[in-house]
């Protein structure tokens, strides 16, 4: 015995007509009905459908009303102009703004492909077809519903499913122009904030022993490079983890670049790092080593991994490292530096305060190769990490710049005297170039920013790797 079909109750009646409208309007469930009942408001009660004093519309297309809203617009009815305030005399309404989700917009109206979670059911058996005229309507459109009125931290994080990245990491490779685009395109594979919630989860992304090490000497070889950058070897133990291939920019200059080919709900599997040299010895004119361990908002500092790979190229630097992790994919406190008394404890994956993060690793790669091929003379190296602020942080400040060192009174003489240094010729040419801007050393403003648990800085400032947790660096070493 087939169903009867009932007739659609108001609210299925509702809901039908809701999804018409929303597949009409090129949107989803929930803003079709939030403009349905927004269009239901009384407008103006002048009609002269010749002057633009029609329905209102919070976007760039206007909608002309036309017999008391009785007829429904042509698509050569709907234009986007841009109507200057003053173009009307009639006052104007009291429109209320409406504020729709971004991830409401983007969310599809029905999940497509392939689902990457799944349990298999064994013994299926009993199972009756309907006809489509068979099937309840409440069966079709209650999950409209149900999203509708769904948790919006819910809503938000299936909403993000849907949007993350579907492509690889190696596409950004054939597609990218310049190295700051593939920088760019690499960045949203970047682990997000909170992808690690324990120790299990932080662990499980951690290259053991034989791994770091291999990351080591993969990184060293990179560094080797002059023209074969196809054929560095990668150990087994991170060859399913880890990439190396050429990239050419569109200014003729070629790069060899190590990076993570191995992805996980669009984003790295372990966020180990990317990591660039130019691949032709000559095309290497200063030993610069640039650096961004902290990319992206939130939990960041913006652009900085765009803003190194422009100045690393823009300066035929030797070296780009950029971490593959937020500093808050996990908000677990780092065991290594400690915070100040009173003060927010540093993340497990903030790599400029953790040991444990491949980021350190491969800094300790880069500045053994570097002393073993000519050293680092402060006259003509240096290695520069860059960091964003917030307006409000050292506000008085455009640029500030830190050896690692503090205030005390040895520090002040190491940044005053007239030795040259690089961090005083950095600063010397930024304010040749930017004269209007305040950039300050330590020893000329009192900013915070001086970065002296910086695991990095201490071991470059001669502290001892064991040490570098819990030993600041002082001018002396």
């Amino acid at each position: 015995m087939t169903r009867s079909k009932a007739t659609l109750s108001p609210r299925d009646a509702f809901t039908k007509t809701m999804r018409a409208r929303a597949q009409f309007e090129c949107t989803n469930f929930r803003v079709a009905m939030l403009n349905a009942t927004k269009a239901e408001k009384t407008t103006t009660s002048r009609r002269n459908p010749g002057r633009m004093d029609g329905m209102t519309w919070n976007s760039d297309a206007f909608i002309c009303e036309v017999d008391d809203g009785d007829t429904t617009p042509e698509f050569t009815e709907i234009w986007e102009v841009y109507v200057p305030s003053d173009f009307d005399d009639t006052p104007s309404r009291n429109v209320q703004p409406l504020t729709i989700s971004l991830l409401d917009i983007a969310r599809p109206a029905k999940a497509k492909g392939v689902a990457k979670d799944f349990e298999v059911v064994q013994g299926v058996k009993r199972v009756i077809a309907l006809e489509e005229s068979e099937i309840d309507p409440t069966e079709q459109w209650e999950d409209d519903w149900e999203d509708l009125y769904d948790d919006d931290v819910q809503f938000a994080l299936l909403a993000a499913q849907y949007l993350v990245p579907s492509r690889s990491t190696s596409t950004c490779l054939s597609t990218s122009t310049t190295l700051e685009h593939l920088v760019d395109c690499f960045h949203p594979f970047t682990v997000p904030e909170r992808k690690y919630p324990d120790y299990p989860s932080y662990d499980a992304a951690q290259p053991n022993a034989t791994q770091r090490q291999a990351w080591s000497d993969v990184i060293t070889a990179v560094l080797n490079v002059d023209g074969n950058c196809s054929s560095i070897f990668i150990p087994p133990s991170i060859n399913t983890i880890i990439s190396v291939a050429p990239f050419t920019d569109s200014s003729g200059t070629a790069f060899c670049v190590l990076y993570e080919s191995s992805v996980e709900s669009g984003h790295y599997a372990k966020g180990w790092g990317l990591f660039v040299v130019p691949e032709l010895r000559a095309d290497v004119s200063r030993s610069i080593h640039f650096s961004a361990p902290h990319p992206g908002w939130p939990g960041g500092d913006g652009d900085t991994p765009q803003q190194a790979a422009s100045l690393f190229k823009a300066t035929g630097a030797k070296s780009l490292l950029i971490t593959g992790r937020k500093r808050t994919a996990s908000i677990l406190p780092s065991d290594c530096v400690t915070s100040s008394q009173g003060g927010q404890h540093y993340y497990m994956t903030d790599p400029t305060h953790s040991i444990r993060e491949p980021f350190f690793d491969a800094n300790l790669a880069i500045i053994g190769w570097q002393n073993e091929n000519g050293g680092c003379p402060a006259t003509s190296c240096a290695f520069i990490q860059m960091h964003g602020k917030a307006r409000t942080t050292c506000a008085s400040e455009q640029v500030f710049l830190s050896a690692g060192l503090g205030r005390g009174k040895a520090s002040v003489a190491w940044y005053t005297d007239d030795v040259d240094r690089p961090v005083k010729r950095l600063k010397t040419q930024l304010i040749r170039s930017f004269p209007h801007w305040n950039i300050s050393l330590p020893s000329d403003d009192s900013c915070l920013l001086t970065a002296t648990k910086n695991v990095v800085g201490r071991y470059l400032n001669n502290v001892d790797p064991s040490h570098v947790c819990d030993q600041g660096a002082t001018a002396q070493g």
